[in-house]
């Protein structure tokens, strides 16, 4: 008797050590698939994340790109002033008010939209005090004294400083030369220059729009 309860103790032992180890195979397969499952879901995971950088890199180049049309810039040379203060710029030939200039850049930007920028160049205060009425354009201009009313030219070199005059004019020059698009009047020995730098520095196929020829 003692002999068989051994024997079933002993076979009772086994089948228990059997059981346990059904159990830890059971639970190892199921460690291994949920491994398996949470690995295969990482990995979608990844993907869907590498697709979204893809996604948004895409998003990242066109905002990029429709920032650099956004960049265009218009140049400005006025020569009038508004009717009431013009020097004695109105002596050598016919003069245009700046609502008649901003009148061709709003038409500009009807064939250009991406235009938003406005190099103006400008020797008249009354022009500058003008630009709070154009809003929705953004005009960039040298910081320097400009002439006021009807005063004469000599007055006004004589007050700014010819040799600040001539750093800021030829400043001027070579900014209004880079501008993508022109607008000025071919009547002006200044704008004609302009226009002539354009033509040897890639902008000769850019648009030029003249408010008047003169002897040009």
């Amino acid at each position: 008797m003692a002999h068989n309860r051994t024997l079933e103790q002993q076979t009772k032992g086994v089948q228990g050590e059997g059981g346990k180890e059904g159990k830890e195979g059971e639970e190892g397969e199921e460690g291994e698939e949920g491994e398996e499952g949470e690995e295969g879901e990482e990995g979608r995971r990844g993907e869907e994340g590498e697709e979204g950088e893809e996604g948004e890199g895409k998003e990242g180049q066109k905002e990029k790109a429709n920032q650099e049309r956004g960049k265009q810039t218009g140049g400005m040379q006025e020569r009038g002033g508004n009717g009431r203060g013009r020097g004695d710029k109105e002596k050598e030939m016919r003069l245009s008010s700046f609502k008649a200039y901003m009148f061709h850049a709003n038409r500009l930007r009807l064939r250009v939209p991406d235009i938003h920028n406005v190099w103006l160049s400008t020797e008249m205060q009354t022009v500058i005090d003008q630009l709070d009425g154009y809003r929705d354009w953004t005009f960039l201009y040298s910081k320097n004294k400009r002439q006021l009313g009807s005063t004469q030219m000599l007055e006004y070199e004589k007050a700014a400083g010819l040799e600040q005059l001539v750093g800021v004019s030829f400043a001027n020059l070579l900014i209004a030369a880079e501008c993508d698009f022109f607008i000025g009047p071919l009547g002006s020995n200044w704008n004609r220059l302009i226009n002539n730098l354009r033509s040897t520095n890639g902008r000769v196929h850019s648009g030029y729009v003249a408010l008047n020829t003169g002897e040009w």
